[in-house]
């Protein structure tokens, strides 16, 4: 039998290969974009968090840009690499952004940084979430430590495709309030 790191360490690569083939990824992204702004946690917030997709994650990019239109207060990750800690910054034009340690597109780090206590809402990223909230991320734990002592609402995003009953957790494992699909 073996441990927990290494079972999500299956999973990851198993999840990671799974969404790969997941057809119509961008019109799924889209009917999920439509779900978010409908949500009244969204439509009742000033600042929302939110990851800029790469790969094969439900797209954001056009979510963010809707969410700005809508008067939103938007705010994205800056991961610091070395102490494995994530800060809210403010998305500022998407022509300022660039990719980051990890490809991902990311502000400069001179981004204005905001506290958690200004975030309504955070819509939170996974190779796969179960029915109870808990995720599968790519094993960094930034968003385990930015949700700990996160008191708005987190949503996740993700291909109904991605859902599964159970997934393996460790007690620093955070769970999401909730997850939207495109269905």
């Amino acid at each position: 039998m073996c441990n927990i790191q290494e079972e999500k360490g299956m999973l990851r690569q198993a999840w990671r290969t799974l969404r790969k083939e997941i057809p119509r990824r961008h019109e799924k992204s889209r009917i999920i974009w439509e779900k978010v702004l409908e949500h009244p946690a969204v439509v009742e917030a000033k600042t929302v968090f939110l990851y800029l997709s790469f790969g094969t994650e439900v797209e954001t990019l056009p979510l963010a840009d809707e969410l700005v239109k809508r008067g939103k207060r938007v705010a994205v990750p800056l991961c610091d690499t070395k102490t494995h800690a994530m800060k809210a910054v403010l998305l500022p034009a998407m022509e300022n952004l660039k990719a980051g340690s990890y490809g991902i597109l990311e502000p400069e780090s001179d981004a204005r940084v905001i506290s958690k206590e200004e975030i309504d809402v955070i819509l939170v990223p996974a190779l796969a979430f179960d029915r109870e909230g808990y995720r599968l991320g790519y094993g960094g734990g930034y968003y385990d430590k930015f949700l700990e002592s996160f008191s708005g609402r987190a949503i996740g995003l993700a291909f109904s495709d991605c859902i599964t009953d159970k997934l393996p957790r460790e007690a620093f494992d955070k769970p999401v309030d909730e997850v939207v699909t495109e269905l």
